[in-house]
Protein backbone atom coordinates (compact mmCIF):
# COMPACT_ATOMS: atom_id res chain seq x y z
CA UNK A 1 0.00 0.00 0.00
CA UNK A 2 1.03 3.58 -0.52
CA UNK A 3 2.81 2.75 -3.75
CA UNK A 4 3.08 5.42 -6.46
CA UNK A 5 -0.03 5.40 -8.59
CA UNK A 6 -1.10 7.50 -11.52
CA UNK A 7 -4.00 7.20 -13.93
CA UNK A 8 -3.26 7.25 -17.61
CA UNK A 9 -4.06 10.45 -19.48
CA UNK A 10 -7.21 8.75 -20.78
CA UNK A 11 -8.13 7.79 -17.20
CA UNK A 12 -7.78 11.36 -15.97
CA UNK A 13 -9.72 12.63 -18.99
CA UNK A 14 -12.49 10.16 -18.26
CA UNK A 15 -12.70 11.14 -14.59
CA UNK A 16 -12.73 14.86 -15.42
CA UNK A 17 -15.47 14.32 -18.01
CA UNK A 18 -17.40 12.14 -15.54
CA UNK A 19 -17.19 14.82 -12.84
CA UNK A 20 -18.29 17.50 -15.31
CA UNK A 21 -21.23 15.36 -16.36
CA UNK A 22 -22.32 14.36 -12.85
CA UNK A 23 -21.92 17.80 -11.25
CA UNK A 24 -22.20 20.15 -14.20
CA UNK A 25 -23.64 23.47 -13.16
CA UNK A 26 -25.58 21.99 -10.26
CA UNK A 27 -23.30 23.82 -7.83
CA UNK A 28 -23.35 27.51 -8.85
CA UNK A 29 -20.13 28.57 -7.16
CA UNK A 30 -17.38 30.76 -8.43
CA UNK A 31 -14.59 28.78 -6.76
CA UNK A 32 -15.81 25.19 -7.08
CA UNK A 33 -13.20 22.48 -7.60
CA UNK A 34 -12.18 21.80 -11.17
CA UNK A 35 -13.02 18.33 -12.48
CA UNK A 36 -9.30 17.75 -13.05
CA UNK A 37 -8.61 18.46 -9.37
CA UNK A 38 -11.18 15.88 -8.33
CA UNK A 39 -9.54 13.34 -10.65
CA UNK A 40 -6.16 14.01 -8.99
CA UNK A 41 -7.74 13.64 -5.52
CA UNK A 42 -9.19 10.27 -6.51
CA UNK A 43 -5.80 9.28 -7.89
CA UNK A 44 -4.28 10.08 -4.49
CA UNK A 45 -6.90 7.92 -2.78
CA UNK A 46 -6.10 5.05 -5.12
CA UNK A 47 -2.41 5.23 -4.20
CA UNK A 48 -3.36 4.32 -0.62
CA UNK A 49 -5.30 1.20 -1.58
CA UNK A 50 -3.97 -2.32 -2.12
CA UNK A 51 -2.78 -3.01 -5.65
CA UNK A 52 -5.73 -5.30 -6.46
CA UNK A 53 -8.16 -2.44 -5.78
CA UNK A 54 -6.08 -0.05 -7.85
CA UNK A 55 -6.04 -2.47 -10.76
CA UNK A 56 -9.79 -3.01 -10.49
CA UNK A 57 -10.55 0.70 -10.35
CA UNK A 58 -8.24 1.41 -13.29
CA UNK A 59 -9.95 -1.38 -15.26
CA UNK A 60 -13.36 0.11 -14.43
CA UNK A 61 -12.23 3.48 -15.72
CA UNK A 62 -10.85 1.99 -18.93
CA UNK A 63 -14.09 0.09 -19.44
CA UNK A 64 -16.26 3.13 -18.79
CA UNK A 65 -14.15 5.24 -21.16
CA UNK A 66 -14.56 2.67 -23.96
CA UNK A 67 -18.10 1.66 -22.99
CA UNK A 68 -19.93 4.05 -25.30
CA UNK A 69 -18.68 2.06 -28.30
CA UNK A 70 -20.61 -0.95 -27.00
CA UNK A 71 -23.77 1.14 -26.68
CA UNK A 72 -23.63 2.46 -30.25
CA UNK A 73 -21.81 5.75 -29.77
CA UNK A 74 -18.92 6.53 -32.10
CA UNK A 75 -16.55 8.06 -29.56
CA UNK A 76 -15.10 7.30 -26.15
CA UNK A 77 -16.79 8.78 -23.08
CA UNK A 78 -14.49 11.78 -22.67
CA UNK A 79 -15.04 12.74 -26.33
CA UNK A 80 -18.83 12.60 -26.21
CA UNK A 81 -20.91 15.75 -26.00
CA UNK A 82 -22.32 16.51 -22.53
CA UNK A 83 -25.76 15.40 -23.73
CA UNK A 84 -24.38 12.10 -25.06
CA UNK A 85 -22.53 11.52 -21.77
CA UNK A 86 -25.73 11.98 -19.81
CA UNK A 87 -27.59 9.62 -22.12
CA UNK A 88 -24.86 6.99 -21.79
CA UNK A 89 -24.74 7.26 -17.99
CA UNK A 90 -28.53 7.08 -17.72
CA UNK A 91 -28.56 3.92 -19.84
CA UNK A 92 -25.78 2.48 -17.71
CA UNK A 93 -27.55 3.36 -14.44
CA UNK A 94 -30.88 1.95 -15.59
CA UNK A 95 -29.49 -1.32 -16.90
CA UNK A 96 -31.12 -4.52 -15.70
CA UNK A 97 -27.68 -5.85 -14.86
CA UNK A 98 -27.01 -5.25 -11.17
CA UNK A 99 -23.24 -5.23 -11.69
CA UNK A 100 -23.49 -2.33 -14.14
CA UNK A 101 -25.57 -0.34 -11.68
CA UNK A 102 -23.20 -1.16 -8.80
CA UNK A 103 -20.14 -0.11 -10.79
CA UNK A 104 -21.58 3.26 -11.68
CA UNK A 105 -22.69 3.76 -8.07
CA UNK A 106 -19.15 3.03 -6.86
CA UNK A 107 -17.70 5.53 -9.29
CA UNK A 108 -20.27 8.20 -8.41
CA UNK A 109 -19.59 7.68 -4.70
CA UNK A 110 -15.85 8.25 -5.13
CA UNK A 111 -16.44 11.37 -7.20
CA UNK A 112 -19.00 12.84 -4.81
CA UNK A 113 -16.87 12.12 -1.74
CA UNK A 114 -13.97 14.11 -3.10
CA UNK A 115 -16.00 16.82 -4.79
CA UNK A 116 -18.10 17.63 -1.74
CA UNK A 117 -15.10 17.44 0.60
CA UNK A 118 -13.68 20.56 -1.01
CA UNK A 119 -13.81 23.47 1.49
CA UNK A 120 -15.64 25.76 -0.95
CA UNK A 121 -18.38 23.18 -1.47
CA UNK A 122 -18.64 22.40 2.26
CA UNK A 123 -19.09 26.10 2.98
CA UNK A 124 -21.67 26.43 0.21
CA UNK A 125 -23.82 23.62 1.60
CA UNK A 126 -23.35 24.80 5.18
CA UNK A 127 -21.26 21.91 6.45
CA UNK A 128 -18.77 23.00 9.09
CA UNK A 129 -17.90 19.82 11.05
CA UNK A 130 -19.43 21.32 14.21
CA UNK A 131 -22.30 18.84 14.12
CA UNK A 132 -19.80 16.01 14.36
CA UNK A 133 -17.93 17.65 17.22
CA UNK A 134 -21.15 18.33 19.17
CA UNK A 135 -22.36 14.78 18.64
CA UNK A 136 -19.04 13.38 19.84
CA UNK A 137 -19.03 15.61 22.92
CA UNK A 138 -22.56 14.52 23.79
CA UNK A 139 -21.76 10.84 23.34
CA UNK A 140 -18.62 11.22 25.50
CA UNK A 141 -20.76 12.63 28.32
CA UNK A 142 -23.20 9.74 28.28
CA UNK A 143 -20.55 7.09 28.99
Amino acid sequence: MGEPFQFSKAGRNFLAAFVSTMIGDAVPLEHKPAPEKVAIEIEGMMAKLPSLYRLGFAALIRGMEAGPFVFGFRRSFSRLTPEERLKYLREFEQAENYIQRALILMLKTAVFLYYFADPAIEAAIGYDHLCLLKARQQSDRTY
